[in-house]
């Protein structure tokens, strides 16, 4: 444990360079903004939102061009989760003149001003998310619960928040929920790989226990406090994979934590059987899948799990959705 948090304040005199800054971006009428990496960015809140009607936030990291996917998502988890006292928000960066006229209209977006940018040493990712955090830590000071996921995440927000009922007092206890990754390796040996990290960069052989940021994660309002307060500080220290990045951060800053494993219910891959009380599943691919999923001359009465999908065509090809469905019945 102090051999890590040693080497991870030897990467202050290594400090990776940060490049997201991206000023006047189509004059977006900024109104808020976190601090990141010792760097001031702009942000856009939506102003008519009532935070206090919401017990759990739900964000959703997106890019400008999704607009298809998040429309899709908006006429499908979204709306379940809205009547079970889910607040659900977009979060992108760079965003185009069209995304702010869509995040005025549907009053459910963040924007920020930086750069969309995704190499094996620089992502956007861990900006998104710690800029999620921290504006979730400074509006939803009355929610208990913060929910992180994926633009091709599709939500069963009833079990979801079922879950949460689990766990006493987030307000006061720290607790991080999901499908823990368990002494993991950093991939070397793939230097075009978005997942690439050099020794130099991190010299442990394995990452601390961390929950897949795309099968989604839970913080507890106490955990998402401390990691706002912690990476707005000059202690953060910026890693380029998001999920590890905030495990990094709480065993640098905000610990002691309650760590739950729920790999049974948070699926970071996409199973030929899933569980029947499945809450999530992973790289369910192109938001045509969701479209399918959701026909309604074929749709089963309750889809209740969550799925994050990018490329739906091997899924249709296999013909895996009648198995999927078995979930819902």
């Amino acid at each position: 444990k102090w051999i890590l948090v040693f080497t991870r304040r030897q990467l202050i005199r290594q400090k990776l360079p940060t490049e997201f800054l991206l000023k006047n971006i189509n004059e977006v009428l900024w109104n808020d903004g976190i601090t990141f990496d010792g760097k001031w960015y702009s942000v856009f809140v939506p102003p008519t939102i009532d935070w206090s009607k919401y017990n759990m936030l739900i964000g959703v990291l997106t890019t400008p061009k999704s607009l298809q996917t998040r429309q899709i998502i908006r006429e499908t988890w979204a709306a379940r989760a809205n009547a079970v006292g889910c607040l659900v928000l977009f979060l992108t960066a760079e965003p185009s003149k069209a995304t702010e006229i869509e995040a005025r209209r549907h009053s459910d977006m963040l924007l920020i001003e930086a750069r969309e940018r995704y190499t094996a040493t620089e992502s956007t990712l861990p900006l998104k998310t710690y800029a999620l955090i921290q504006i979730f830590a400074r509006y939803g000071t009355s929610m208990h619960w913060l929910f992180k996921c994926d633009e091709d995440t599709f939500v069963n927000p009833e079990r979801l928040t079922s879950l949460t009922k689990q766990f006493a007092n987030p307000i006061l206890q720290r607790y991080y929920i999901g499908c823990a990754f368990v002494r993991l390796p950093p991939i070397r040996d793939v230097k075009n790989s978005r997942s690439y990290v050099s020794y130099d960069v991190y010299p442990a052989t394995q990452y601390p226990t961390f929950m897949s940021g795309g099968a989604g994660y839970l913080l507890s309002y106490s955990l998402a406090n401390c990691l706002a307060i912690y990476s707005a500080s000059d202690e953060y220290v910026y890693f380029p994979l998001e999920d590890v990045s905030v495990r990094l951060a709480i065993e640098a800053g905000c610990k002691p934590l309650i760590m739950v494993d729920k790999n049974n219910l948070f699926k970071p891959g996409l199973p030929k059987n899933p569980p029947d009380n499945v809450i999530t599943l992973h790289y369910v691919k192109g938001s045509r899948g969701l479209v399918d999923l959701w026909h309604p001359n074929d749709k089963p009465r309750n889809v209740f799990f969550l799925i994050s999908f990018c490329c739906c065509k091997d899924i249709v090809k296999h013909k895996r959705w009648p198995s999927m469905r078995k979930v819902t019945q």
